[in-house]
């Protein structure tokens, strides 16, 4: 089923895997931190926890963003994916949007052939189980989100100064500049804490039959919660979990989180000055009065059955430790992540050194190390390959002697893009040829461009033969200006240009005047390019009469041209009320006029992807 795949699918399937892994190292190093301050303060141990829900969290972004890469001996890159009956492609590299190699390019190395078998059959189905994992638990947390809107729309807000004067007193005493709404509800058990963006707290309906100090309690504990950023990190550890959901250290991680965030939260109750014992029994009466019932993962309730008796000792114990962590301990400790965190997003699987390594174990073309030529076994694989029945095979075997930029298979690829049956493999032929180039890939691209049958074939002959820039193609592109389809004459007239003769042909000149815009517009960038000012006129009427696309190109050409001739269609241009409609195309002439550099807007290639 798997066989079939493509590239991109793949990689991402072994890079997933990898970034499991590496996930799973990242939060040893967290637990035995965390483990190393179990003495330390409940607020230290959340920063360690809340330091590791983080990092696993940004490391998918941070290993795609470094560009090094730390090679770990002994780990072998990931097995190819395993060939179809027919020898598809399928690589299987470290790092989504790596070039893409051959299956059955290694056929010969049979040796290894097992274990990338039973690894590629293995590997994708998981990459399908985390994704369907993941998207139940990310499912879950908005499930629980709506509940909670809804249960906040419900709610009946507390307005009375019963509740009002201990919320403001414990905003003031732990430093909160923005007060949380405030409401009741029965469809609470106890006290919860909402809202990322617009914090809220709901107590129970019989709350309202609190005593002062309960309510003074409650209220300072949760604006703790508040205060410390607690919301956004818990739902950070959700994320986690759902991403990581197959992962027990990511869920330790997250529990832990939870849990030292209530330690914590009681220390900065008891720091304002709340009796241990009486902020215990508070505590002891919400949770032995509330129902066994779980809060949505979204929010925060004010104490958790399971974890309710160690915060009991931590609160009644007299000398723990209950001072928060400074702004020095926090940047100290994201400095320790932070070198923790590259070198493990960094690692990579070392590519193998060994000359009988195979391409499908390192991941890497089999190459000469003084030239782009493949190995003669790889390369005789790939030109018998270039003759199977198969027509994505011989695509792929195609790809692959571009790849390889190999010169002895320059004939073989002129044979399949004059004679070849199938569109795709003629296309992939010809870019093959552009990037092996010499004349004989020219001989065979000029022919390509002129008779080929399809008109995705001839565009990327006259696009291959721009990108080998040789002028022997250049009579050939002239009547490429003439061909049926819009696409070959645009990229004709790019060729044109890349290639730059001393003047411009005279069919180039006449492209200005053609029907498609988009030709006009490479016509006009191509005579830019080679600066005839033979081309003045045609340019001066495209700039008159054309869209803005191919006026703007039409500036530029005029602007690299220079001299009083071009310069005068600019001045006229520049009066004209077409100008002035067009914001882009007045700023281009006035810069233009001023003796500015111009822009060239569009690029002026044409982006291709092998298929």
């Amino acid at each position: 089923m798997f066989a079939a795949l493509s590239a991109p699918w793949w990689s991402a399937a072994w890079w997933t895997l990898g970034i499991a892994l590496k996930s799973a190292a990242l939060l040893i190093f967290f637990l035995l931190a965390a483990a190393a301050l179990h003495r330390a303060s409940a607020g230290l141990r959340h920063l360690v926890w809340g330091g590791g829900i983080v990092a696993v969290l940004v490391l998918p972004l941070v290993a795609l963003a470094l560009p090094w890469r730390l090679g770990v001996p002994g780990v072998p890159h990931p097995a190819a994916a395993p060939a179809a009956s027919r020898g598809s492609a399928a690589p299987a590299l470290e790092e989504p949007g790596a070039a893409r190699g051959v299956a059955g390019v290694a056929d010969h190395r049979s040796g290894d052939a097992g274990p990338a078998l039973s690894a590629g059959t293995l590997v994708p189905w998981l990459f399908v189980a985390w994704g369907v994992g993941a998207a139940l638990f990310l499912m879950r947390l908005g499930l629980g989100a709506l509940s909670l809107r809804r249960l906040v729309h419900r709610a009946t807000p507390l307005d009375s100064p019963d509740w009002k004067h201990p919320l403001i007193d414990g905003a003031d005493r732990l430093g909160l500049s923005r007060l949380p709404r405030l409401l009741a509800s029965d469809r609470v058990a106890m006290p919860v804490l909402c809202g990322v963006f617009d914090p809220v707290i709901v107590v129970p309906a019989a709350a309202r039959e609190w005593t002062d100090r309960r309510r003074r309690a409650v209220l300072c504990h949760e604006i703790a919660h508040l205060r410390r950023l607690d919301l956004p990190l818990n739902l950070l550890g959700r994320v986690a979990c759902a991403l990581h959901w197959f992962n027990p250290l990511v869920w330790h991680a997250a529990r832990q989180l939870r849990a030292e965030s209530e330690r914590a939260c009681d220390d900065l109750v008891l720091a304002v000055g709340t009796r241990p014992s009486e902020y215990a029994d508070h505590l002891l009466q919400i949770v032995c009065g509330a129902r066994r019932e779980r809060a949505p993962a979204v929010a925060i309730p004010m104490a958790q059955r399971r974890e309710f008796e160690g915060r009991m000792l931590a609160i009644l114990e007299r000398d723990a430790p209950r001072r928060a962590p400074s702004r020095l301990h926090a940047a100290g400790f994201a400095a320790l992540a932070l070198l923790l965190l590259l070198p493990i997003a960094a690692m990579a699987p070392a590519p193998a050194e060994s000359e009988g390594t195979s391409a499908s174990t390192s991941g890497q073309p089999l190459s000469r190390p003084d030239s782009g030529s493949p190995e003669p076994t790889v390369l005789t694989a790939l030109l018998g390959a270039l003759e199977a029945p198969d027509a994505g095979q011989r695509r792929d075997a195609a790809d692959a002697l571009g790849t390889f930029e190999a010169r002895a298979a320059v004939g073989p690829l002129g044979s399949h893009l004059h004679r070849d049956l199938d569109p795709g493999v003629r296309e992939t032929a010809a870019w093959a040829l552009a990037r092996i180039g010499g004349p004989d890939a020219v001989d065979a691209l000029s022919t390509a461009a002129l008779r080929d049958s399809s008109e995705v074939v001839r565009a990327m002959a006259v696009w291959a033969l721009g990108q080998i820039a040789d002028p022997a193609a250049l009579s050939k592109l002239e009547i490429a200006l003439d061909d049926a389809s819009a696409q070959v004459r645009a990229r004709a007239a790019w060729a044109i240009g890349t290639i730059g003769p001393p003047r411009a042909p005279a069919r180039l000149i006449e492209a200005l005047r053609d029907a498609d815009n988009h030709v006009r517009e490479f016509a006009a960038w191509a005579v830019g390019q080679i600066r005839d000012p033979s081309a003045v006129p045609a340019l001066a009427a495209l700039l008159r009469d054309s869209t803005s696309k191919a006026g703007y190109e039409a500036v530029w050409a005029l602007a690299r041209i220079g001299g009083d001739a071009a310069r005068r269609p600019l001045t006229e241009a520049a009066h004209q009320h077409f100008v002035a409609a067009d914001f882009d195309l007045q700023q281009a002439i006035e810069t233009a006029l001023a003796g500015r550099h111009v822009e060239s807007r569009p690029r002026p290639w044409p982006d291709h992807t092998v298929r």
